[in-house]
């Protein structure tokens, strides 16, 4: 079973979807793309099904953005 992302509250309130279509290469689309998902609701096993990427990969973009915010997803 798939743990789940611990979301902070402000989350919910970026538009990944926008940053996605702005992003400077395709893996920073991918990456917050894959945040508009975990938005609607999709687990982190979904999520990475739907981008062919190992579930640890989505662990890690979302940790790397807790942290360092939009700039992380970045290349």
């Amino acid at each position: 079973m798939s743990r789940s992302c611990q979301f902070f509250e402000d989350f919910f309130f970026i538009d990944f979807q926008h940053a996605a279509r702005h992003a400077g290469s395709c893996r920073e689309r991918v990456r917050l793309s894959g945040h508009a998902f975990l938005q609607q609701g999709l687990s982190v096993s979904e999520l990475a099904q739907r981008l062919d990427v190992h579930t640890t990969a989505v662990r890690q973009w979302h940790s790397h953005f807790k942290h360092s915010g939009l700039e992380a997803m970045k290349d």
